[in-house]
């Protein structure tokens, strides 16, 4: 762990926001609903973020492009179109 992620850690702790885990993605889905705080993910990868969050808010340029329920996608594909036009990505290999 880097010093900024424990520092980040630490922050967001504090703050009562989330509780840092360090594992991978895929393996937190399922203990995020039993918790009853609000969890924040970072990730490019939007089958996880779909399938796992309640809210997608997506940034360019550290600015936010959208901020929607992930009830407003019919599915993953959709998220990925809205992501790669709002981000002006060519390339789809990243998602």
């Amino acid at each position: 762990m880097t010093r900024d992620q424990v520092e980040s850690s630490e922050i967001f702790k504090k703050m009562g926001l989330m509780k840092y885990l360090d594992k991978p993605m895929q393996q937190l889905s399922s203990g995020l609903e039993k918790e009853d705080k609000t969890t924040i993910v970072v990730s490019h990868d939007l089958s996880f973020v779909h399938d796992t969050c309640d809210r997608v808010i997506i940034l360019n340029d550290a600015t936010i492009v959208l901020d929607k329920k992930m009830t407003d996608f019919t599915d993953v594909e959709e998220l990925q179109k809205v992501y790669f036009v709002l981000t002006e990505k060519d390339d789809q290999s990243d998602c």
